[in-house]
């Protein structure tokens, strides 16, 4: 079940860097979570990018190129240490892709995780665990 959200300024990225951040964010996400690495998981991986017409800093208009990140992670998903790698890794892939990211050493970058306690999601009418989807994408 990894899922993410990728929100920037429109025209932040173009379509060949929207797509490998796509590609490298799904395999980042489905290392993370401990699934295999197979055509199950990737069919269970959702990657979001919305390109924001406007983005606000402080109530200002900003040039600047905020990229926000949002993973949807199980609540037992990850340890602290490994959030703490996934906001670097995801930051990476985004600094990889984007020259302007680059620059700013990746300080425009925003990740969150954002927990999903117990029976919190659900597909086909049924909750959805970690463990159901280690399962699922073992099998």
């Amino acid at each position: 079940m990894p899922v993410c959200e990728i929100s920037y300024p429109r025209g932040l990225l173009s379509e060949s860097e929207k797509n490998n951040v796509a590609q490298k964010m799904s395999g980042l996400l489905i290392e993370a979570e401990g699934l295999p690495d197979n055509p199950i998981s990737r069919s269970i991986c959702l990657v979001s990018i919305n390109e924001q017409g406007s983005v606000y800093v402080g109530g200002v208009a900003s040039d600047e190129g905020k990229v926000v990140i949002k993973i949807y992670a199980f609540h037992n998903a990850y340890t602290d240490d490994q959030k703490s790698e996934l906001y670097k890794r995801a930051t990476q892939i985004v600094v990889d892709e984007h020259p302007g990211s680059r620059n700013l050493g990746g300080k425009n970058v925003w990740c969150i995780i954002l927990p999903i306690e117990q029976n919190n999601f659900g597909v086909d009418g049924v909750p959805v665990s970690l463990e159901m989807t280690r399962k699922i994408a073992s099998s």
